[in-house]
C-alpha cells in the first residue's frame, strides 16, 4: 500500500496526472533460450508469443506451466539469415485473425509478414525510413521501429523508439502503401533525471492502441487527437519492475519491450540486454509479468 501512494504522489508532485498502478497476478523469469533478449509480445488464441531482436529465424511460445515460463520455437519467420554481421533486428510483432504474424524489422525499417508455419513469408512494406525521416523522426541510430499493432483491413500503426519518438501509420492494403509519420514527444508522465521519452512496445485491444512508455514504466492509452496519436492516460509496473527480486542490476533506463493485452491480462516482457539481476549475478534470463487487467482499461 505505502508503494501505491508513492507512485501516485510522485506523478502528481509532478504537476502530472497519478498513474494508477497495475496489480501484479504472476512474474516468471523466463527460460529456454541463451541470450533470449525478448523484444516483443502479442498474445492469439489465448497463448502468448514473442520475438527476440537477437535471434532473427524464430516466432516463440511462451509455455507457461506451474511456477515457470519456458520459450519454445513456434514458427521460422522464413526468412534467410544475413550473410554480413547484421541482424534484421526484430522489435515487435503482432497477428490477423487468420493467425498470420507481422514483425517490425529495426534494421530494414519494415514489416515482415509470416504465413503459417513460415512457408510464405515475406515483406509487406518497402523501407519506411524515407517516410519517417521526412517526418523528423530516426535521426539516431538503432532508434528506429520498436513496436506494431494491427487493425483490419491490413493497417498497422507503429512505434519510432526515441529522439523523437513517434508513430507511423501504414494503410499496406494500397499500393503503393500508405504511410503517415509523426513525431509524438508530448507524456503525461513524469521522467527521472536522465531518461527521454520513448516508446518500445505497442498494442491493440477491443480497438484501443496501448503504448509502453518505457522510460516511465507505463503502459498509456493512445488517443487519435487531430488527425494523429499521442500517448494518453497510463497504468504503472515500476513499483514491480524495481522489486528486489525483479529488477536487473543496471537500472538506468527501463527494460520493457513487449506488451499485449487480453480480457483478463496485461502482459509485459522484458529485454534486460543480457544484464543479469540485481539479487544473482548468474541470472541473465528475460522476465514476463502477469498483471490483472484493470477494469477502466477497455
Amino acid at each position: 500500500m505505502l508503494i501505491v501512494c508513492l507512485v501516485g504522489y510522485a506523478a502528481s508532485a509532478s504537476g502530472r496526472r497519478p498513474v494508477q498502478p497495475l496489480q501484479l497476478k504472476a512474474g516468471y523469469f523466463v527460460d529456454g533460450l541463451e541470450n533470449a533478449q525478448l523484444s516483443g509480445l502479442t498474445v492469439y488464441g489465448g497463448e502468448l508469443y514473442t520475438i527476440s531482436d537477437k535471434h532473427d529465424q524464430w516466432i516463440y511460445h511462451i509455455r507457461i506451466g506451474k511456477g515457470a515460463a519456458c520459450l519454445e520455437k513456434h514458427w521460422p519467420t522464413g526468412i534467410a539469415v544475413y550473410k554480413v554481421f547484421r541482424r534484421y533486428d526484430f522489435e515487435g510483432i503482432t497477428h490477423d485473425a487468420k493467425g498470420n504474424f507481422y514483425l517490425a524489422s529495426e534494421t530494414e525499417r519494415r514489416i515482415l509478414r509470416v504465413t503459417r508455419e513460415g512457408k510464405n513469408s515475406g515483406w509487406l512494406t518497402p523501407d519506411l525510413k524515407p517516410w519517417g525521416a521526412a517526418a523528423g523522426l530516426f535521426q539516431v541510430s538503432n532508434a528506429y521501429l520498436e513496436g506494431i499493432a494491427y487493425t483490419p483491413p491490413n493497417h498497422f500503426l507503429l512505434c519510432a523508439e526515441r529522439q523523437p519518438r513517434g508513430f507511423l501509420e501504414v494503410n499496406a492494403s494500397k499500393r503503393p502503401v500508405e504511410v503517415k509519420a509523426y513525431p509524438s514527444e508530448q507524456s503525461r508522465h513524469p521522467f527521472a533525471k536522465g531518461r527521454s521519452p520513448d516508446f518500445s512496445g505497442l498494442c491493440c485491444y477491443n480497438g484501443t492502441f496501448y503504448v509502453l512508455e518505457r522510460n516511465a514504466y507505463s503502459v498509456s492509452r493512445v488517443h487519435a487527437v487531430g488527425g494523429r496519436f499521442k500517448a494518453g492516460r497510463g497504468w504503472s509496473y515500476e513499483h514491480i519492475e524495481t522489486r528486489p527480486k525483479y529488477r536487473y542490476a543496471d537500472m538506468r533506463y527501463g527494460k520493457a519491450e513487449g506488451v499485449c493485452i487480453d480480457a483478463d491480462y496485461v502482459y509485459i516482457v522484458l529485454d534486460n540486454n543480457n544484464v543479469a539481476r540485481a539479487a544473482d549475478a548468474e541470472d541473465r534470463r528475460p522476465l514476463l509479468l502477469i498483471f490483472d487487467r484493470p477494469a477502466d482499461l477497455r
